[in-house]
């Protein structure tokens, strides 16, 4: 049951995540940023909006390209730092006020940067997910019974139609032939060579 739900919710996740194109994510990413900036202005230096600056910078990260992950990242620690201003938040000192807002970029990017990481691990993961399920399905076609002549030693396909083991085999796994002759056979054909005329 767990496995199932999990199952629907990246379905879920993936169907809305490819109708995000990379610049309407972008688009969408700035509005949230803008909102949020509003929404901790408004709210006055009581209420921290630290962790809603994340959901846009995961969204860009997801889907947009590393310098617009950067430049949102950027954008958020200035939205950030304009609602303070606004809401006249004073520290003692400027170095204060300098390291707050470093800490405050410096975990945007460290958010855009794991988030595009996990992205490249997902986009790998399906590559490989796709690569296993077209092997297996390949190894599951080679291991079936395959009907084959006892005379020339043809393989009936599934339509009924016979081919030399050589090309069914080829057309249905990467395998490749080339020719020669067992000890046995080679035996044989000297033998019948030796015996013709010239």
């Amino acid at each position: 049951m767990q496995r199932r739900i999990q199952n629907s919710m990246q379905y879920l996740n993936d169907e809305v995540m490819q109708l995000l194109t990379e610049t309407t994510a972008f688009i969408v990413a700035l509005i949230m940023i803008l909102c949020i900036g509003i929404i901790d202005w408004v709210t006055g230096n009581e209420i921290q909006f630290f962790v809603f600056y994340f959901v846009p910078i995961t969204i860009t990260g997801l889907k947009c390209s590393p310098l617009k992950v950067y430049l949102l990242a950027i954008l958020s620690g200035i939205s950030w730092y304009v609602s303070d201003l606004l809401n006249g938040m004073q520290y003692l000192d400027i170095s204060y006020d300098i390291w707050n807002n470093f800490v405050r970029i410096s975990a945007f990017f460290v958010i855009g940067i794991a988030v595009m990481q996990i992205r490249t691990l997902l986009e790998k993961e399906r590559k490989d997910t796709s690569d296993l399920r077209n092997a297996f399905s390949e190894i599951k076609r080679l291991k079936e019974l395959l009907p084959i002549c006892s005379y020339c030693k043809k393989i009936r396909d599934d339509n009924g139609y016979w081919h030399q083991i050589e090309v069914y085999i080829a057309e249905n796994s990467d395998a490749q032939f080339s020719h020669g002759a067992c000890p046995e056979c080679a035996g044989k054909v000297m033998k019948e060579m030796a015996r013709l005329p010239d």
